[in-house]
């Protein structure tokens, strides 16, 4: 019992399970300071009907290429307590990671550290940015926030290019379940004209029980000002449509609206979790804009950016997540 209440409120550690299908994996984002250069690593660990697995996936912003490369799963190996995990000879922190991969279509090798990393704020009945979710043993597809803004440190040589993220900018995120949802939206920038802004926004069709529900997730926070939108905080969601790659929506609190428009700039296909395998093929872009607008209901215009570099994905029948009541 309290081994699972330690997991439970710190989701970013090593979750496991016994379960036959499942699936954990960890999102870095890596943005160099020029921003010219925008990179994804994702270490996991897959298991599916038809194949056990570890794994890490790599794409970059200016290669359409995924690399995915499968590792035994004798190769994954973690440590209890906080966030500490090795694929062979590649270890993953929150505040370090260091990459050696020597394979056919992929040889990259290097160190990064995270500094002054921003994590999501939590307390006794919200963990992380799952909420009282995070209590629920059954979610199909669970989320965390590990850093939602921070500093890199450090070089990548990937395939003989040496890619430079000195004073670049992160972010690290996780999900683990069973399958990622059948339908949803998902986008993350820290690259506005403020350096201190960070956004993520995860609008998601929900199993739950018998029936489903449609579930959001996000922030948008600056310095030490954090807005963070859910419905469990009964924020909703207006006025989705998607018309000429350009994603908007409104998310509406009781206090204020924030208003926003994703230009999809494309997308590379990664593999994603379907039954505990990474059988599923997703696209998501590294490279696209977000323009965010914060209206107080009572100060009118209190904040407007664009966020560049921006993740997103958007499922092919998103519009069935509608408005959110």
């Amino acid at each position: 019992m309290l081994k699972r209440m330690n997991k439970i409120m710190d989701p970013t550690r090593f979750q496991g399970t016994k379960n036959k299908e499942y699936f954990e994996g960890w999102y870095f984002k890596l943005v160099s300071k020029d921003r010219k250069t925008v990179m994804a690593i994702i270490p996991g660990i897959s298991k599916g009907e038809n194949e056990e697995c570890s794994f890490i996936q790599v794409f970059i912003s200016n290669d359409d290429k995924n690399y995915y490369i499968k590792y035994e799963t004798e190769d994954f190996s973690y440590k209890e307590g906080p966030f500490n995990v090795q694929i062979k000879n590649n270890f993953f922190q929150k505040d370090k990671i260091e990459i050696d991969i020597d394979e056919k279509e992929l040889k990259a090798k290097g160190s990064l550290r995270f500094k002054n990393l921003r994590e999501y704020p939590s307390n006794l009945v919200r963990p992380n940015i799952m909420g009282p979710y995070s209590f629920a043993p059954f979610m199909e597809c669970s989320h965390a926030v590990v850093s939602m803004i921070h500093t890199i440190e450090g070089k990548l040589e990937i395939n003989g290019e040496v890619l430079d993220f000195n004073e670049g900018t992160g972010y690290i995120e996780k999900d683990w379940g069973t399958s990622f949802p059948s339908e949803w939206i998902w986008m993350q920038s820290n690259s506005f004209k403020r350096k201190d802004a960070a956004f993520m926004l995860s609008v998601a069709k929900i199993p739950w029980l018998t029936g489903e529900f449609v579930g959001l997730i996000g922030f948008f926070s600056i310095k030490d000002s954090n807005l963070l939108f859910s419905t469990y905080n009964k924020n909703t969601i207006k006025n989705l449509k998607y018309e000429n790659n350009i994603l908007s929506l409104d998310v509406i609190d009781k206090d204020y609206t924030i208003k926003i428009e994703a230009k999809n700039k494309g997308g590379t296909p990664l593999k994603a979790p379907q039954k505990g395998g990474m059988e599923r093929t997703i696209k998501e872009s590294l490279d696209s804009e977000i323009k965010i607008r914060v209206i107080g209901n009572k100060e009118g215009l209190l904040y407007e950016d664009i966020g560049f570099c921006a993740g997103l994905e958007i499922s092919p029948n998103y519009y069935i997540l509608g408005d959110i009541d």
